[in-house]
């Protein structure tokens, strides 16, 4: 009778454990907002405009309160230019850095109510690879130009991973379709050039579309 009681009992945990863990799939829009800053050059930054995709893993606590993984793939980056001038020459130097990410945010959430929940937590970026493309100008007064440009890769020079803490909310409609949209915080230097009076951060806001089952 002891064993039967308690077996029935791992099998109700298991089913009350199951009823409150969803499993889903999500995927947006994503604009990246790149932060350039060099103590000898002058430096101006861009967004970029791109996606991710992935999916997910939501275990409610009870029904305010709810724990969530997730693992997105995501290309991220900006355009940036750098220049530096004086009375005999203009130099400016442009370039566009796209970092293909892991990421996995990891994030509490309370429900104001059944279907409207504020979400707050980190986002671990794991950078899969960096990659840039360039163009450099250099102006001679009065009229001697030259321009070139090309691509780097960047692996060896942006640090591995990008720390961002972020907030969110998440709309649930009620048949599994929800929508989401956070702003995640670039607090990491991804700059790993050796060079100490370079910052580069990436901060990226997130909208999407996902489904629970």
């Amino acid at each position: 009778m002891k064993k039967i009681i308690f077996l029935g009992a791992v099998a109700l945990f298991g089913v009350m454990n199951a009823q409150s863990t969803k499993f889903g799939i999500k995927g947006g829009y994503s604009l990246s907002t790149l932060q350039k800053e060099s103590d000898i050059l002058t430096t101006s930054s861009d967004g970029k405009s791109t996606y991710y995709v992935g999916g997910l893993v939501e275990h409610k606590l009870n029904n305010k309160f709810a724990l969530q993984g997730e693992i997105l793939y995501s290309l991220l980056g900006g355009w940036y230019s750098m220049s530096r001038y004086s009375s005999e020459f203009l130099y400016n130097y442009e370039a566009d850095i796209k970092l293909a990410t892991l990421q996995v945010p990891l994030m509490a959430k309370f429900y104001f109510t059944e279907n409207i929940a504020l979400a707050g937590g980190v986002n671990l970026g794991f950078i899969l690879s960096a990659d840039e493309e360039w163009t450099d100008k250099l102006l001679l007064f009065p009229d001697e130009m030259s321009t070139y440009s090309g691509s780097n890769d960047m692996n060896d020079k942006i640090s591995s991973v990008n720390f961002a803490p972020f907030i969110g909310t998440e709309y649930n409609l009620g048949n599994g379709l929800f929508f989401d949209a956070r702003y995640n915080i670039g607090v990491s230097n991804l700059n790993n050039s050796g060079l100490e009076d370079e910052l580069l951060k990436v901060g990226f806001f997130q909208a999407g579309l996902g489904y629970k089952f």
